[in-house]
């Protein structure tokens, strides 16, 4: 609180009248960024040409995001925060999976995913895949650059689902050159 405090340039009493403790102000913070990543996916979604660019304009927003996230503070937030993870974990729960699952659907009616995919299935491996990357037993961030592990996993997921049209434009949008 002291941090946040000088930070903003006003006393922790200010704060403190505004929020009864640090938790409160974590809840409603992580709410305000929810929302402000929600809104930002969606706007991406609509102004994507099919659903490869979704998925591609969605990874460079969220490698800017994470890329300015330590990953510890993820962890701290669960630990010892539990109001604003759990407010991650309902947003996770509902805005992720329906994000997820819609591009899916998007992209088998576009034909760049298999129409024989079981979509709740692999949202949930998408989200788990997501959440693997976050787990130091795993991927180590001294030894692993967070983004570069989910740019990593979503390509292999991408390239799971796509029919050979999408690979082509999965290989091109990500400009990879196959012999």
């Amino acid at each position: 609180m002291d941090d946040i405090a000088r930070q903003l340039g006003i006393s922790k009493k200010t704060i403190y009248q505004e929020y009864e403790d640090k938790n409160a102000l974590l809840r409603d913070l992580a709410q305000v960024d929810m929302k402000k990543h929600a809104a930002e996916i969606e706007q991406t979604a609509k102004i994507a040409l099919n659903a490869v660019d979704e998925i591609v304009k969605t990874m460079k927003y969220m490698s800017e995001t994470f890329s300015q996230i330590n990953p510890t503070m993820l962890y701290d937030l669960q630990k010892y925060h539990v109001d604003a993870w759990k407010y991650y974990e309902a947003f996770k729960a509902n805005s992720v999976t329906a994000v997820v699952q819609k591009n899916m659907k998007r992209g088998i009616k576009e034909k760049l995913y298999r129409g024989d995919i079981d979509i709740k299935i692999l949202t949930q491996l998408r989200i788990i895949e997501m959440e693997f990357s976050l787990n130091h037993d795993f991927y180590n961030q001294h030894q692993f650059e967070f983004v570069k592990v989910q740019l990593e996993l979503i390509k292999h997921f991408l390239f799971g689902i796509a029919t050979l049209k999408g690979h082509k434009l999965i290989n091109k949008m990500l400009n990879v050159k196959e012999k």
